[in-house]
């Protein structure tokens, strides 16, 4: 049934509601884009209660988000629109404007060795990927994943390359206010480009992100060609409530686009779930429940996986309420034996922290083995989680005392061996 539109703006619409019989109802917003579905977003009351003789007009409501879960990712059509006017022509610089294109104050804009960091006063986003402080020359197929913090939640974000406006990603802020999101170059004309990223700031400010870089010409891929298949390997944290080993629903959405996202494919990875420092039996209990309730929903979703787990003792009080999942289709990186060396790290940091300082792993400052300077940081797994790679494989010794060792930094909420799996999905 179609809603009476009275004013409208980048990010937000108000409209006149019909009627409606009693209960939940889903909200879906049409352009000549395509359309996005908000699940659940209106709820009918019963009875439906008259409208106030001050009020012009029966029926005018305005959904709230806050009762509604954050809609999958790949249902997000409706975006944050691409911005013409904030293009950079040099490889590698930034440009940050807000609506009306004024620059924006930042406190980071810097490329790293494993992409980019953008952060202002209370946000941050950040890339992974081909885009780096050693490489601004692009290919079609080179993949990069962005993540965003502390933006307003359930907004759209739009990822475009210019100069002709095409999108390339889209995602919607969770109600943790962060996003993620990856894309794969499309075959464009060779050149220079800006890579555009728009974004809500908490509070409503849109804000454009743009960077510049260089696309190397297509010698091989051409629009519409499939690009080349590379590794997909994607990190989550799943937060229960105190004592409970149920989903939340935002837990099951993060879960389901995990699912999603490896359709398909013959994915592997671990599911971490964290116990008391004693390590005491209902302690471990209620981990091993938590991590049976993630692999039962990953394998409702169609997810026919192979996962290990680990009970390591909980570095926070969150991290005691959480479990860590970490999902590839890169198969051939795991082995279905008991490791004898351990080639990377798991390290989740906290919010607004970068994870390198002067271009090195935040952390190795506590690092006492010779392998403190070799560490490099390695792929963005998205929610603040990254791996950290050691130069050449290691003793699972090293690896542990290592990772410990780098838990001591104030920037890092916890870090973890990478680890092979080991067992099969089950519903038990």
């Amino acid at each position: 049934v179609a809603a009476t539109v009275t004013a409208s703006s980048l990010n937000s619409i108000t409209a006149t509601t019909p009627g409606g019989s009693a209960g939940a109802v889903n909200v879906v917003v049409t352009t000549t884009a395509g359309s996005s579905t908000l699940i659940s977003g209106f709820t009918y009351a019963s009875p439906t209660p008259p409208a106030p003789s001050s009020g012009g007009g029966g029926g005018s409501s305005s959904s709230s988000a806050e009762s509604a879960p954050a809609p999958v990712s790949d249902e997000i059509t409706v975006t944050e629109p691409p911005v013409l006017s904030n293009q950079v022509s040099t490889p590698g610089a930034f440009s940050v404007v807000n609506a009306d294109g004024t620059p924006v104050a930042l406190r980071a804009a810097d490329l790293t060795p494993s992409g980019f960091t953008i952060a202002g006063s209370d946000w941050g986003v950040s890339g992974a990927g081909a885009l780096n402080s050693t490489n601004q020359t692009l290919t079609p197929g080179n993949v990069i994943s962005l993540q965003g913090e502390n933006l307003q939640r359930l907004t759209t974000v739009g990822v475009y390359i210019l100069s002709e406006p095409t999108l390339v990603a889209s995602a919607i802020v969770t109600y943790d206010n962060d996003f993620t999101t990856s894309f794969a170059v499309p075959a464009l004309p060779a050149g220079e480009h800006t890579l555009q990223i728009n974004v809500v700031r908490q509070g409503g400010a849109v804000n454009s992100l743009a960077l510049g870089f260089t696309l190397a010409g297509s010698d091989a891929a051409t629009p519409g060609a499939p690009i080349p298949d590379s590794p997909t390997e994607m990190a989550n944290l799943i937060v229960f409530k105190a004592g409970s080993a149920t989903l939340t629903k935002t837990a099951k959405i993060r879960l389901k686009r995990m699912a999603n996202s490896l359709e398909g494919n013959e994915a592997r990875g671990t599911v971490t779930s964290f116990v008391n420092k004693r390590g005491t039996a209902p302690s471990t209990k209620l981990a091993a429940a938590r991590t049976a309730a993630v692999k039962k929903y990953l394998k409702s979703q169609g997810l026919d996986a192979t996962v290990s787990t680990n009970y390591p003792s909980a570095p926070t009080k969150r991290m005691l309420r959480s479990s860590v999942v970490l999902l590839s289709s890169a198969i051939n990186s795991y082995t279905n034996s008991a490791p004898e060396s351990v080639s990377s790290l798991i390290v989740r940091y906290r919010s607004g922290i970068s994870p390198t300082i002067n271009g090195k792993v935040r952390g190795i400052n506590f690092v006492t083995a010779d392998v403190a300077q070799e560490l490099t940081l390695g792929t963005s797994l998205g929610l603040r989680m990254y791996t950290v790679d050691f130069a050449e494989p290691v003793s699972m010794a090293i690896a542990q005392r290592t990772a410990r060792q780098i838990s001591r930094s104030k920037g890092v909420e916890f870090a973890e061996l990478n680890l092979p799996v080991s067992t099969n999905i089950t519903t038990n």
